[in-house]
């Protein structure tokens, strides 16, 4: 492994492609049929301090740890692994996107999906690509959604999250859980979301009841109608496809 070069690496990642293409079903997925749904996201993988990438970084339930982020793209219809990206410990997903779908965090993560699922201007419009916070920002979202893919993340930032939410009038208690409520976001669409692209961007709010009586506040962004769960421009553009 020492003796391997940037030139060897790219040899197998091409053949590793390969290999997918031939014998996976997310490949021979049909997009005419239903979407693609693509998840990306990243795990810390705490390790010792020789460790190739180790670095100080976050890690869920252990401060001050060394390790690794792992960066993956799963195609979630055949439970099957797209993307495997190895990455030191201060990766987040949010600067990991688009090599992920191009090649290593969630942009990056993205181009590399992209790359081995060969998803070209007919394929991209019926695939959606769901994240974490890490890869909420609108900078992300509107790359995504430039790039012709469906969207739906969680918000990043939980200020932006938290000011939004105080925005909703209309708060709808989960059957399931008396303790959770969600309400649609009625900002201004410019706000947040692809102006040029013309998409139309969704934002829910969601909040859970604290033991302390408080309320924990997270939001959604993303172009499907909370109804029908097509795009949420579909109707006006006569497809599934949005914008």
């Amino acid at each position: 492994m020492d003796a391997c070069t940037q030139e060897t690496v790219s040899q197998v990642e091409a053949a590793l492609d390969m290999i997918y293409r031939q014998h996976s079903q997310g490949y021979r997925h049909d997009y005419a049929q239903q979407w693609q749904i693509l998840d990306v996201d990243m795990s810390g993988l705490p390790c010792g301090k020789k460790a190739a990438l180790a670095t100080p970084g976050s890690f869920a339930k252990q401060r001050h740890r060394r390790g690794r982020q792992l960066g993956r793209v799963w195609a979630t219809r055949y439970q099957e692994i797209i993307v495997d990206r190895l990455c030191d410990g201060k990766t987040q997903l949010v600067t990991a996107v688009l090599p992920l779908v191009l090649a290593t965090a969630v942009l990056p993560l993205v181009l590399a999906a992209e790359q081995t699922l060969e998803l070209d201007a007919a394929k991209r419009p019926r695939t959606l690509i769901r994240s974490d916070a890490g890869a909420g920002s609108v900078a992300d979202s509107n790359w995504l959604l430039f790039r012709g893919y469906h969207v739906l993340a969680k918000d990043y930032s939980t200020k932006r999250a938290a000011a939004r939410a105080a925005q909703v009038s209309d708060w709808i208690v989960d059957p399931r859980d008396p303790q959770r409520q969600v309400g649609l976001v009625l900002a201004p669409a410019e706000d947040d979301h692809a102006g040029h692209d013309r998409r139309t961007v969704t934002r829910v709010a969601v909040r859970c009841r604290l033991s302390n009586g408080q309320w924990a506040v997270g939001r959604r962004r993303g172009d499907l109608h909370p109804a029908t769960g097509r795009g949420a421009d579909a109707d006006r553009a006569g497809s599934g496809s949005g914008g």
